[in-house]
């Protein structure tokens, strides 16, 4: 025999003045006898009244009561039915104002469910509003079930479906729900927006000859929302209004004041009644009339388009439906047939009117009081089921079953390349023991300073707030922070100390999403475009600061009574005046993994256009609006957090990490590098950097000093915790550049990164737009002037650079435009000079040069910092790694390009000479000259012991990378020592002066060098020079 599954859910239906609970088979969707409960609340009581003594006690006690049946049932999740405006993704309260729940706005719902009950946190709780509930509860208990068949061939003949229903709800509001095949419609040209029907412009005129037996008020109705008329207000409006004199004390006692008492006046006939009761009885049934002549031209237009088989009715003023449902059939075209004439009402208890002959063959059902007591929880139920089934990650598991995840879950992060550690793990310690090329290096801040995990961050966060006069901080935070996963393990440690937190959603106070997008608007370019414009904006202009200042203040906050009340999410420090700030860190190659995969919105909003413009506002506006904001609340942040992993967090005290800052701007360092493949990657990095992943497709970029994009990795004890590298400028600037920053302020203005070629393809053929472009058009400072020194190359390797003598702009155009119109390859070189490529050899890109690297080359970018704004012309006719068409931008491309830069003048202004400034018995320094429109210089140093320091770039913050030979060792004045492998970068500030570069075979024999010399990919027999280039401002 078959057995049914012993899964349940509890449903919840959460309204204005109750809570309904019940459980449902998740099979069936059928109610467990006995399960419901319904216990009373005031929605507009203070905040604890509602929280503790209404929602809390209704779910704990549905909960508990599920021991109590014979039965032994499995919870499956929570439903929960309740009316919006409401955040339903995440649970959050956005009612606001002296309306139900006003008190609530904000408020984390969901966590503070799961703080409070006994609930597994791999435990679903979700969310749906309460009409569409109504409306998936009705389509699940009645659609179908009335004269199936029946209806079935009238429907089709009058071309109506029978998959589709509309549900509407009657009552303090007009709810309402357009249900396709079970899946409750929010849009479309079929559907009004968001499914609502409330505000609704409506306009209707009726005559006094469409109704019999009643003196009607004739004339045009019009309302700015359609609930004005269709509500319990707007029925009592109708009759009161006109009936009494509401400005008398006398007439407020006789005014009616619910539907129920309007309903048995409109029944009651006017023989018994005075003239004054007559005239009410009247207005009565005009009204009821009205309404539904209202409701019925409100869904008309909707009815038209959508064709619904079927329409149910719920609510309070359902309850009277054979005072509206007549003149309801009328607006919507179900007219009766002239020789069926009845007055006869419908039937009340669940009744379906399909109507007579001659009417349209709508299923018309409504529901009784006992009904609509279970029709949203099974809605809920039904919601939360078809969420489970097409949801297979369904809700955030539970902590303990996500460890080992962060690494493998592509899911989570689209890329197959490891996180940075946690601790450092043998993997790692092999790395920095093999004297290779580390992708994590690391930064020693001394013992104690970086602690590891939830229990601890928790413990201080309760002690920044334990001498507060108002129980309350801000954890505040970096876009695409997995906020749900900081939750559920702080809460861990919370609920052991038996402390009641309440969180709130510092979103929830911003402005209205389509004012953010119209303040963002001017910077986020054209649709379509690659790029937009810096913004001007500040991260404070999001959010509307009198709801911030009239809803946050200390007395609403106490009013929770709780332990601590923690704002969070970017912006949270704006909660309060000098609220305490816990400030969470996400590096910016982890937040773009997490946009790959889905997993990651852009700041204050859930719209996911497509990853290219979710980058493009990022850039533009999130993180400089971020950076700027991190800065301006400085004084208040107590802690810094990595959050960079799924399971786990190590974070730092602001005094430790204001130290460590202060170490790091007298020392070389080295930012953490990371990978990314592209449509011409290749493999050189593969092969040569042991720890990158080989799952990876290819790797085209390395980011070796891209600061914007690049952090800093702090150890002490083991444990590692990466701080974004703009910290180190925002703190330090002159330490770090010297006098240049009077300058560049807080901007690191010089980058390396890697294009890696091998085995792989051409860069497009591109260009970079002059500084007065650049700084109109996407507001940067200092425009992508570039240089190509060759780290590697194979035989054959070439690299694109200029024109040929003859070129003529306009054919180059037409070419190029012809070629990307038809798909079809160009003939390059016809136009653009192909210059062979070695080892060493040093190209120079200014901006507005015609360039490309060829295929099979290792090229190390010397630039300015920029690095997003190249002009694609020509791209050899590939996709994308998504088989998508990669943006071609001829037009910006022809408003820079410099058709000067060709023939002869290419190989003598754009191929750098070396010339030797400075020599010694065992090393050179060359100048490698750069262009005129370059800010920077470059200079190579080669030696096979020791090199001192140039006297010249005293004071000069200095770019180096070994880009021959081992290594190199740099030794302080003080004697502390730092080992750099083939193709590293790193940093020396200005603040540090009198330091040597030390073959590693020279410092052999000395105890204080640790760190063992390998072979590298690089390394030559027959030769032991160590070659290192060095950037520095000019």
């Amino acid at each position: 025999m078959f057995k049914h599954s012993d899964k349940i859910i509890l449903s919840a239906d959460i309204g204005g003045s109750h809570v309904t609970t019940g459980l449902i088979h998740v099979d069936t969707l059928e109610v467990i006898p006995g399960s419901i409960r319904e216990s009373r609340l005031d929605a507009k009581a203070g905040p604890d009244m509602i929280l503790n003594t209404g929602l809390l006690p209704a779910f704990d006690t549905a909960i508990q009561a599920i021991a109590d049946f014979k039965e032994s049932y499995q919870l499956a999740g929570l439903a929960i039915a309740i009316p919006g405006p409401f955040d339903y993704q995440r649970g959050i309260f956005r009612l606001s104002g002296l309306d139900k729940y006003g008190n609530l706005y904000g408020v984390d719902f969901k966590r503070f469910l799961y703080d409070r009950l006994p609930l597994d946190p791999a435990l679903p709780v979700f969310f749906k509003n309460d009409a569409d509930c109504f409306g998936l509860g009705a389509y699940a208990t009645h659609v179908g079930e009335v004269r199936v068949q029946e209806l079935e061939d009238r429907a089709l003949a009058s071309g109506l479906a029978v998959n589709k229903m509309i549900g509407i709800t009657l009552g303090t509001g007009l709810g309402s729900a357009f249900v396709e095949d079970g899946q409750t419609l929010e849009g479309g040209k079929e559907v009004p927006e968001g499914g609502h029907l409330y505000n609704q412009q409506l306009q209707f005129s009726m005559k006094t000859a469409d109704f019999e037996n009643v003196d009607l008020q004739e004339g045009l109705f019009s309302y700015g929302m359609s609930e004005e008329l269709i509500s319990t207000r707007g029925l009592l409006h109708y009759v009161n209004n006109r009936v009494f004199d509401v400005k008398t004390d006398t007439a407020e006692s006789k005014l009616l004041e619910n539907v129920k008492d309007l309903a048995v006046l409109a029944r009651s006939g006017t023989d018994a009644l005075g003239e004054h009761d007559k005239e009410a009885a009247a207005l009565a049934v005009e009204a009821f009339k009205v309404m539904g002549f209202g409701l019925g031209s409100c869904l008309k237009p909707w009815f038209d388009k959508f064709k619904p088989a079927t329409l149910v009715l719920g609510g309070g003023i359902a309850e009277a439906s054979d005072l509206f449902l007549p003149s309801l059939k009328r607006a919507i075209g179900q007219r009766r047939n002239p020789a069926a004439q009845t007055d006869d009402p419908p039937a009340l208890s669940g009744a379906a009117d399909s109507g007579t002959a001659g009417e349209l063959p709508i299923n018309i059902v409504i529901l009784d009081k006992q009904q609509m007591q279970v029709t949203p929880l099974i809605g809920a139920a039904y919601a939360l089921k078809q969420s489970l089934e097409n949801n297979v990650a369904g809700s955030l598991s539970a902590l303990d079953k996500m460890q080992g995840l962060d690494v493998l879950d592509t899911q989570w992060r689209g890329t197959h390349q490891s996180l940075l550690p946690k601790r450092i793990d043998e993997g790692l310690q092999d790395a920095v023991d093999s004297g290779k090329y580390n992708i994590f290096p690391f930064h020693n801040i001394g013992k104690a300073k970086i602690k590891s995990g939830f229990e601890g961050l928790a413990r201080q966060l309760l002690t920044m707030s334990r001498n507060l006069p108002v129980k309350a901080i801000a954890l505040d935070g970096y876009s695409a922070v997995d906020w749900a996963a900081m939750q559920a393990g702080l809460s861990v440690t919370f609920k052991a100390l038996g402390l009641s937190v309440l969180w709130m959603d510092m979103a929830s106070f911003a402005r209205a999403s389509q004012q953010i997008e119209r303040l963002i608007e001017p910077y986020i370019g054209k649709p379509g475009s690659v790029w937009g414009t810096k913004t001007e904006l500040h991260l404070t202009d999001l959010f509307d600061h009198g709801h911030i200042k009239t809803s946050l203040t200390p007395k609403h906050i106490q009013a929770f009574n709780s332990d601590l009340v923690i704002f969070y999410g970017p912006g949270a420090g704006l909660a309060m005046p000098d609220i305490p700030v816990a400030y969470v860190e996400l590096p910016k190659n982890e937040i773009q993994y997490r946009m790959r995969a889905g997993r990651a919105d852009n700041l204050l909003t859930s719209l996911r256009p497509g990853y290219a413009d979710q980058y493009k506002r990022a850039y533009f506006v999130d993180w400089p609006m971020l950076d700027d904001y991190r800065q301006r609340i400085a004084p208040f942040i107590k802690v810094s957090i990595d959050a960079q992993w799924r399971t786990d967090i190590n974070w730092i005290l602001q005094e430790d990490l204001t130290a460590a800052l202060q170490q790091l701007s007298q020392a070389p360092l080295r930012v953490r590098p990371w990978f990314a493949p592209g449509a011409w990657g290749g493999d050189w990095m593969k092969t040569n950097f042991k720890q990158l992943s080989p799952m990876e497709v290819n790797y085209a970029w390395s980011f070796e000093l891209i600061v914007p994009e690049n952090g800093i990795v702090l150890e002490s004890d083991g444990l590692l915790l990466e701080i974004p590298f703009d910290l180190l400028m925002f703190s330090h600037p002159g330490d770090i550049l010297g006098e240049d920053q009077q300058y560049f302020g807080h901007y690191f203005p010089i980058r390396f990164d890697f294009l890696d070629t091998f085995n792989g393809g051409n860069l497009s053929i591109q260009c970079h737009p002059s500084l007065p472009y650049i700084k109109e058009h996407f507001g940067e400072m200092i425009t992508q002037d570039e240089t190509y020194y060759i780290l590697d190359a194979q035989p054959g390797a070439g690299v694109y650079l200029g024109f040929q003598e003859g070129i003529e702009p306009e054919s180059f155009k037409a070419a190029l435009e012809l070629s990307q119109q038809e798909n079809k390859a160009l003939d390059i070189e016809q136009y653009v000079q192909l210059l062979p490529a070695k080892k060493h050899d040093l190209f120079l890109i200014p901006n507005q040069t015609i360039h490309s690297a060829g295929v099979n080359n290792l090229v190390l970018e010397i630039s300015a910092t920029p690095y997003i704004f190249t002009f694609k012309m020509y791209d050899w006719v590939r996709p994308d790694l998504n088989g998508k068409p990669r943006p071609i931008n001829i037009e910006h491309a022809f408003h820079n390009l410099d058709f000067s830069r060709k023939g002869e003048a290419v190989q003598e202004e754009l191929v750098s000479i070396p010339e030797l400034i400075d020599s010694g018995k065992d090393y050179e320094l060359w100048d490698l000259p750069t262009h005129p429109e370059h800010f920077y210089g470059i200079h190579r140093l080669e030696f096979l012991s020791v090199m001192e320091a140039s006297q010249a770039l005293s004071g000069k913050c200095k770019i180096l990378m070994v880009v021959e030979g081992p290594g190199v060792i740099l030794e302080l004045p003080d004697g502390s020592r730092s080992f750099y492998s083939y193709a590293e970068t790193f940093i020396i500030p200005a603040a540090v002066t009198g330091y040597r570069l030390i073959h590693p075979e020279a410092a052999t024999d000395n105890k204080d060098n640790h760190q063992p010399v390998r072979e590298t990919p690089d390394a030559q027999p027959d030769t032991k020079r160590v070659k290192v280039v060095q950037a520095f401002i000019r």
